[in-house]
């Protein structure tokens, strides 16, 4: 049996547990970055890890598009 991937990390510098998604990124060309929102430490990704993070934010702008293209539309009675 799968278990669910993590929803939180814990920063090694200010030790709050930090949703994954409220997390910054950086790129610096060869290197992504997560940043935590609460101390502002960079924290080096894995390649793995920022492979899925890309892949995750592919698909988070293809849904945020479509529900801006949605709210532009006219609601219909």
């Amino acid at each position: 049996m799968k278990t669910a991937p993590p929803s939180h990390q814990t920063c090694p510098f200010c030790h709050t547990p930090v949703a994954l998604a409220r997390y910054e990124f950086a790129f610096d060309g060869q290197h992504t970055w997560r940043i935590c929102p609460e101390c502002d430490h960079t924290l080096l990704m894995t390649d793995d890890e920022a492979c899925m993070t890309a892949s995750s934010l592919k698909l988070t702008a293809i849904v945020q598009g479509a529900h801006e293209a949605n709210a532009a539309e006219p609601l219909h009675a």
